[in-house]
Formats: C-alpha cells, structure tokens, sequence
C-alpha cells in the first residue's frame, strides 16, 4: 500500500465515498485482544482507512464475513444477498460520480 500526494493526485478523489469488503476465514472471537490475531479485523484496516482520510474519502462500515472458507453454500449465498443489498444502499447514499 501507498499514499496518495493529495495535492497532486489524491485531490481528484475528495469526496468520493470508498466501502471496504473483507473476509476472514476465522471466528470474530479470533480478532479480539484475546484472540490468536490480537486485534478486531476493522482495526487491521486501519492502514486503508489512513490512505482514505489522506485522499478525504467518504469512509463507509466496511463489510466484513467471518468464517469465510467454513460456511456452508447457504450460509455464503445469504452473505453474498447481504453485500449486495448493502453495496446497493452504499450507491444509494453516494453521490452521483459525474457530479463531482
């Protein structure tokens, strides 16, 4: 991962809104101080986050699916109608991209 120079590049991005999805193949337990990966997955994206405060990105909850790689196909396809409703309501709530 890089920074943007927001004077030269990420000045183009203002305002533009950025949701993040993730997966995780573990249990949520699993990124918590007390949990084998010591920190929350949200907190593990903090670098991402950074890089969108830089470039003033519109930052969103990102999406994140634990258990990833031990769900069941109904577990998936339930996650897979999820993030499409959300990325809808994302859009929904984003401003139009030739308005900016």
């Amino acid at each position: 991962m890089y920074y943007v120079f927001h004077e030269t590049e990420g000045s183009r991005l203002e305002g533009r809104p950025i949701l993040i999805a993730a997966t995780a193949s573990n249990v949520p337990e699993a990124y918590s101080p007390a949990g084998q990966n010591l920190f929350p997955l949200a907190e593990l994206l903090s670098p991402l986050r950074a890089a969108a405060h830089r470039c003033r990105l519109r930052w969103a909850e990102p999406f994140l699916v634990y258990r990833a790689g031990k769900s069941s196909d109904a577990e998936l396809a339930d996650t897979a109608r999820l993030y499409a409703e959300t990325l809808r309501d994302w859009q929904a709530a984003a401003p139009s991209a030739t308005a900016a």
